[in-house]
């Protein structure tokens, strides 16, 4: 889970809402929860096979996140609207008032008294002067603040986003812009919220220039903020801009563990980011820093940081899978896995999630290492998580239940265990077709992909008419997908042709073979237009099976060397570069000389 970093209030704040009948309550019902967890852990260890208590695990955990959220914002706007009331001028008797009901910890009377005159004061317009008009938008947002620690109004976060608004509509400063961007970002309403943050940086650069001991790390978090909003956007490019200004800041800012522990964040996500701009040495350069100051904090706070270093360590993994330092990868993942399993005894409905993840990243390393026992154990790991996570909550895992069986059908298939593979691509299809009910537009590429893989395993195991059932209902799919995302399911389109014309081969379905053919070459020699480079070895691969077809299943010696020259021509570039172009020349050679054709002479006719 990601940890996206607040702004922290002063630490020499005395905070008087800790001894409020508000946060009191919250922390009695945090104590009952607790020991509600405690008991019914100790009911799932002492009776694994009963199901219902390992639901009560989960549910009792996620009110205890839910409450501890509440407690955080509790916290947070409570300590912000002391230092509120500790500044403003009490020129209204009604002012007095609210604050006599705010320190005797009676938020509501406070937020109500507020509401009413705040709101006849705006009907009045009774403020003229910049300064009035500034004091009546801080009133606006402190009445904002005590709406959202209301957790008895149904619509309060919507409430105090009406009051940010006005507040920014009176008179804007940075505690209240900001204040509104964050909300709306955490509301994921991002283009409001973008426009919000840049108005709040502009504040904190001008700011920063008469006190930046001040505002220096405020700019920073701000900066991390819209980082993080582009990150959510997928706008990598931006991201890195703002994450790299941030870590900048706090580099030149007194070295403390806060500041610490926000360079080491800011640093994995820079990685990310560079990795998925697939700046791959400099994101294995970020990783690293931030290993390095995770390290650091480890000596001081050992236990405080153990998310963001297994974070840390799971990017770290992926980046060193895709470069296929495999056993680095395994050693990066299996050392987050035991951080997470650690975290999720604590509190499972937060990090069973990243457990699962974490077993099938593993899974899929050790798939590449060949290792298929502790791949196989991996992922059924993974699956054991999910499946304890659905029974809480269906929705939200059953598609990673599925994904996990399409992991294992894989590895299932690559060691010719077709039985078991298919079960768990049917298993993985079944869950795919039951999400499809409620959402009928999505799972289709995975159900296409699916399909695929059942018709390669049919057509492996001699079920040529089930096997070509299953390649049609999946190309039909991938037809669907390719006319509205052309670039990303045409070649889906040209591999189940040419799938699709083996099967009919191997089983002298002749003149259907030849169209399936065709029209995958048709395909690939499109998609080779405008991306010659990727494309252009799928042309040689359907040349290759054209003219073995044309050579042994429809002769046709003027066919079978026309496909000869258009393989030759289509692999040439990439001979000695790639290791099935090699092959495919050896195979065009060996038909070649089968028509009593000196392949030396051959070639030199070209």
């Amino acid at each position: 889970m990601e940890n996206v970093y607040t702004i922290p209030v002063s630490d020499t704040q005395t905070s008087a809402y800790v001894s409020s009948a508000l946060y009191q309550a919250l922390q009695q019902e945090a104590s009952k929860l607790d020991k509600q967890f405690v008991r019914a852990l100790q009911n799932s260890e002492r009776y694994p096979q009963d199901e219902q208590f390992r639901i009560d695990v989960l549910i009792i955990d996620k009110e205890r996140v839910q409450l501890k959220e509440k407690q955080e914002t509790v916290a947070h706007e409570l300590t912000l609207l002391e230092q509120a009331f500790g500044r403003i001028a009490y020129t209204q008797n009604y002012l007095q008032r609210a604050a006599a009901y705010f320190k005797s910890g009676d938020y509501s009377s406070a937020r109500l008294v507020l509401e009413m005159e705040v709101e006849r004061a705006e009907k009045e317009q009774v403020a003229y002067t910049p300064q009035a008009r500034k004091e009546q938008a801080e009133q606006w947002l402190m009445l904002a603040r005590l709406t959202l620690v209301d957790f008895s109004l149904g619509d309060r976060v919507q409430r105090a986003q009406a009051y940010f608004t006005q507040s920014l509509l009176t008179f804007r400063f940075l505690e209240n812009t900001l204040s509104c961007a964050r909300l709306l970002h955490t509301q994921h309403q991002y283009s409001q919220a973008l426009p919000l943050y840049d108005e709040a940086l502009k504040l904190a650069w001008s700011l920063a220039k008469t006190d930046e001991a001040t505002y220096m790390p405020e700019t920073a978090q701000i900066l991390a903020y819209i980082g993080h909003l582009h990150k959510a956007l997928h706008q990598y490019t931006e991201a890195e801009s703002y994450f790299q200004e941030a870590l900048e800041i706090y580099q030149e800012l007194t070295a403390t563990e806060m500041y610490t522990a926000q360079m080491a964040h800011l640093l994995d996500l820079l990685g990310y980011v560079q990795k998925m701009t697939h700046q791959y040495p400099a994101a294995e350069a970020s990783y690293l820093q931030a290993l390095a100051l995770y390290t650091q904090l480890e000596e001081t706070a050992p236990k405080a940081y153990l998310p963001e270093m297994a974070s840390l360590l799971n990017h770290r993994g992926l980046l060193q899978k895709h470069h296929k330092q495999y056993k680095e990868a395994e050693q990066a993942f299996q050392r987050a896995l035991q951080i997470r399993l650690h975290l999720a005894k604590e509190s499972p409905y937060t990090w069973l999630s990243d457990v699962a993840q974490t077993w099938n990243h593993l899974g899929n390393t050790q798939k590449a290492l060949r290792q298929y026992k502790e791949a196989s154990t991996a992922y059924q790991k993974a699956l054991e998580v999910y499946r304890q996570l659905a029974e809480e909550d269906k929705s939200a895992y059953l598609h990673h239940i599925a994904q996990t069986l399409c992991h294992l059908g894989s590895l299932q298939s690559d060691y010719h265990q077709h039985a078991e593979a298919e079960r768990s691509y049917l298993q993985a299809l079944s869950i795919y077709h039951q999400l499809q009910q409620e959402h009928p537009q999505k799972y289709i590429s995975q159900v296409a992909s699916i399909l695929n893989n059942l018709g390669i395993i049919r057509k492996d195991t001699g079920r040529h008419q089930e096997a070509e059932q299953s390649y049609q209902q999946s190309l039909a799919l991938y037809q669907q997908l390719a006319l509205e995302n052309p670039k990303t399911y045409l070649p889906d389109v040209g591999l189940l042709f040419n799938n699709l014309g083996s099967l009919q081969l191997d089983y002298e379905k002749l003149s259907e073979a030849e169209q399936s053919y065709e029209q995958s070459l048709a395909v690939y020699k499109q998609l080779a237009v405008e991306n010659n480079q990727v494309y252009q070895p799928y042309v040689a691969m359907v040349c290759v099976n054209m003219c073995i077809m044309y050579r042994n299943h429809i002769p046709s010696r003027e066919k079978s060397l026309f496909y000869v020259k258009e393989c030759i021509q289509a692999a040439q570039p990439f001979l000695g570069k790639l290791p099935a172009i090699q092959n495919y020349y050896k195979t065009v050679l060996t038909v070649i000389q089968s028509w009593n054709i000196d392949p030396e002479l051959f070639l030199r006719g070209l």
